[in-house]
């Protein structure tokens, strides 16, 4: 069984308002996750997708990794 996610209403509540932002705009929007490791920033932003995409399906979402010590700083990836 997953991991409850729990802890992150107010959070996912901003990231809804973001989306609802993009979704009466005819622009592409962007949004940054940032904070120290270990903090759940993947498990955040993996959660409002999950949820994003029940309630938006054609929307596309676009992530990137940071690389640690070198390298490109962003490489962004689709995700299926």
């Amino acid at each position: 069984a997953a991991t409850p996610f729990i802890g992150r209403a107010a959070e996912l509540t901003r990231l809804d308002e973001l989306l609802e932002k993009a979704r009466s705009s005819s622009q592409m929007t962007a949004l940054g996750i940032a904070g120290a490791p270990g903090v759940g920033k993947a498990r955040l932003l993996s959660e409002w997708r999950r949820r994003s995409e029940k309630s938006w399906p054609e929307a596309v979402f676009i992530s990137g990794d940071a690389v640690p010590y070198g390298g490109e700083p962003c490489r962004p990836r689709r995700e299926p």
